[in-house]
């Protein structure tokens, strides 16, 4: 008769643990992580260093088809080169300019009566044609500064529009079918927590149990202590005992589940329980232990017994083999039908700094059997798993009913020669890997490689037939000499003050082992502070030497150091040793806004003053337009007014000098213009004339009030803020310097100019009102 409903289900530690231990183990690649691949004590190289420099890229097409042998000739020119063909550029616009007005007014000066002001009675009207392409050239030809193109910004566009589900109109039963199961069940896990006893899943426990195994008949006895009431699980799933004896009585609370697993009802205490049964007529019997007992005893009679330790410990499921007897062949014909065990044998050798080999065995039968078998070893392999046992070579695999697969290390002797061997069997087929550390040279002779790389790794693997093998000769070779510290990035920051001068010299370091390495700073260079990844180091100065502590690996380290030097007219960047060749190089000079820089120089790439190429154009641009007879100036007056109107926008500039010829020509102009056409042109040389004055005020605002715009630029270089670099530098960093003057000098020279300029103005305006009112201010529409 069926047994009542257990309260409470025994859950044994070792049955909770088991999933664990005997489930899905680590896999390769985290052991893999664990393994040591460099060898400590090896010097690996750093390498040199590459410049991470990006210039201008250049693209280049063909028309059409193009053979891979034909080459590509490309005629690159010097930095030197290109500045001489600047200085010819800037030299032909000049010429231009002077051709020009040379054609406009330069061969009729001499052929015209002069008034009194010094200009020809009559200039062509075609003149004012060349005057503005003249104008047009110089806008050109000058740089121009524009500002960066506004970025783009995207527009999200969201559709409000309610989406309705019509499902939700519908109205719906209350309460729910949902809702009363979720009751339901809550109810019956709140009585069940509360009727089930506390020591769960610990309740009982078996210390021993004694089995006896005769030829057809299989007799357990069991001692179980029990903590409560509880329902335990007995011995075995698909072997039925016909009797079970609770402490010398028939058993009462007997129950068997779906899975065919038999459970025992007992109360608290201590319980002796007696199984007998017949065993069924096959080669193999598995006896699986769901609640193990600790201490194990079989006495077999013409039966091989596995899963059972000398001492008594047993695994989880104990597994019994008929030896061989004339009647064996007789039950085989009454055995069913069952598929024999059949695996994969998965090796992979890990060869790095200690050798390991990782086996797995995975189950290609399905499930619902326990598999024992016995897998050789390599030579000189050596099991660290602690649940594989080991005899004679080979190692004790015991795989459960409910287990796919089983895993576990071992430790290989180092060896010039590994030979490996598929064996010839029935039951079991091998895969081998092979993941050998970069320190290690193999070479492989047998089969072929079936697959050579695996997530961009090189892990050779094989899958041998029986009696197939591969042979493995190993050697280490010797590494090759280099250095083993790498400066990738140098940055020297130099802010030069009125006494004193702060440098901060950052390096980016790549070391493959842990050293100390020396700087060597300027004389007279007082170490401020060194820091090492942020973080600051009780580090002294030893004379003009720096020892720096360099571990394995890239670290950023700091160095802050002063000299008692302050800023000169000719100022240089100190000299530092770095020890080493050193690549990506940075010398950054942030120069005081009371200094007025006029040259910059230095070996490395860096910032030019680009004022003195506009001057030379203004210089040119003067002389050209000094033999204009339209206005009384010269070429001394047309310079000094390029020089400091060369400090406001081209544009700008273009227009002061228009305004003056166009007043020339004005006063030049006939009479014989219509009122619309003379009352337009009076229009446009008022407009023209404010926007003239009001660049004259701002030159003049910017002249005294403001700082010079030298036009200084060059790899992201601004006006007082100078940077140069340098794509490969020897032991020591490369020195610049700057040539400048006190702000002083230059406040000096724009107020003699704008003393200057206010005598000269007053000339010109009496001269521009002589030109603007000649033939009248305006002409009435009605005469």
């Amino acid at each position: 008769s069926s047994a009542p409903a257990p309260r409470a289900i025994y859950k044994s530690k070792e049955q909770s643990e088991y999933r664990y231990q005997t489930g899905k183990l680590s896999s390769t690649g985290k052991v893999r992580s664990k393994l040591v691949q460099i060898d400590p004590d090896a010097k690996v190289q750093t390498g040199p260093g590459l410049p991470q420099w990006d210039w201008h890229s250049i693209t280049m097409r063909w028309s059409g088809p193009v053979q891979q042998k034909q080459s590509v000739q490309l005629w690159l020119l010097s930095p030197t080169m290109n500045s001489v063909l600047s200085i010819l550029r800037a030299i032909l616009l000049a010429f231009l300019v002077t051709f020009f007005l040379w054609v406009s007014w330069g061969h009729r000066t001499g052929s015209k009566p002069v008034t009194k002001s010094g200009l020809t009675e009559k200039c062509p009207e075609k003149s004012i044609g060349n005057v503005a392409l003249l104008l047009l050239v110089l806008f050109i030809a000058f740089p121009s500064y524009a500002n960066e193109p506004s970025k783009k910004v995207d527009v999200l566009q969201i559709d409000l529009a309610p989406q309705i589900d019509v499902s939700t109109l519908k109205k719906p039963s209350f309460p729910p079918q949902s809702l009363l199961n979720e009751l339901q069940n809550r109810l019956l896990r709140e009585h069940f927590i509360n009727t089930m006893p506390n020591c769960l899943p610990y309740c009982a426990n078996s210390p021993r149990l004694f089995l006896e195994i005769g030829k057809k008949q299989l007799t357990a006895r069991m001692e179980i202590h029990s903590h409560a009431d509880v329902v335990v699980p007995l011995p075995g799933i698909r072997w039925f005992p016909q009797e079970v004896l609770l402490n010398g009585e028939p058993a009462q609370s007997l129950w068997r589940d779906k899975n065919g697993q038999l459970w025992l009802n007992v109360k608290k205490g201590i319980h002796q329980v007696q199984m007998a049964g017949h065993l069924p007529n096959r080669h193999t019997v598995q006896l699986p232990l769901p609640l193990k007992s600790h201490f194990v005893e079989v006495k077999a009679t013409g039966w091989r017994v596995e899963g059972v330790h000398e001492n008594g410990i047993a695994k989880n499921q104990l597994q019994f083999t008929r030896e061989q007897t004339d009647d064996t062949h007789l039950l085989a014909e009454l055995e069913m039908g069952n598929l024999p065990p059949f695996v994969q044998i998965e090796r992979t050798l890990l060869l790095g700094l200690s050798w390991q080999v990782i086996t797995r065995v995975v189950r290609k039968t399905a499930l619902g059997t326990a598999i024992f078998l016995e897998i050789p070893l390599l030579k000189g392999e050596s099991v660290t798993s602690e649940d594989i046992r080991v005899e004679k070579g080979k190692a004790l695999i015991n795989i459960a009913s409910n287990q796919s697969e089983i895993t576990w290390t071992s430790v290989l002797e180092k060896q010039e020669t590994i030979t490996l061997i598929a064996p010839d069997n029935s039951f079991s087929s091998e895969t081998w890997r092979l993941d050998a550390s970069a320190m290690w040279h193999v070479d492989i002779e047998g089969i072929p490689v079936v697959h050579h790389q695996t997530e961009g790794r090189w892990l050779p693997e094989w899958r041998p037939w029986p009696g197939e093998k591969v042979t493995l000769q190993l050697s280490h070779p010797m590494g090759v000499t280099g250095q083993v510290l790498t400066i990738d990035r140098s940055r020297l920051i130099v802010i030069p003050g009125q006494r004193t001068t702060d440098n901060k010299l950052s390096l980016n370091l790549r070391s493959s082992r842990g050293m100390q390495h020396k700087i060597t700073l300027p004389e007279k260079a007082e170490l401020q502070s060194v820091r090492i990844n942020n973080e600051s180091q009780p580090i002294r100065q030893e004379g003009r030497f720096v020892t720096l502590p360099i571990m394995p690996g890239a670290q950023q380290v700091e160095l802050q150091f002063q000299l008692p030097i302050g800023l000169s007219r000719n100022f240089k960047t100190p000299i530092v040793e770095l020890g080493i060749d050193s690549v990506n190089t940075h010398v950054e000079i942030k120069m005081p806004k009371d200094r007025w820089i006029l040259f910059v120089g230095g070996k490395p790439i860096g910032p030019a003053v680009m004022v003195w190429g506009i001057l030379i154009v203004i210089v040119l641009v003067s002389i050209g337009l000094g033999q204009v007879s339209l206005t009384p100036l010269n070429t001394f007056h047309w310079l000094l007014l390029g020089v400091v109107l060369s400090q406001v926008e081209v544009p700008l500039m273009l227009c002061v000098v228009g305004w003056l010829m166009i007043l020339g020509w004005r006063e030049q102009m006939s009479p014989d213009k219509t009122a619309l056409k003379f009352n337009a042109i009076q229009i446009g040389i008022t407009l023209l004339t404010i926007v003239a004055l009001s660049t004259l005020l701002l030159a003049i605002q910017k002249g005294l009030l403001g700082h010079p715009n030298m036009h200084i630029a060059g790899n992201g270089s601004s006006a007082y803020y100078l940077r140069w670099y340098e794509d490969r530098t020897g032991g020591l960093l490369p020195q610049v310097w700057v040539f400048s003057l006190s702000m002083w000098v230059y406040r000096i020279a724009m107020l003699l100019w704008a003393l200057w300029i206010s005598f000269a103005l007053l000339r010109w305006l009496r001269w521009g009102w002589s030109c603007f009112s000649t033939h009248g201010l305006w002409k009435s529409f009605k005469a």
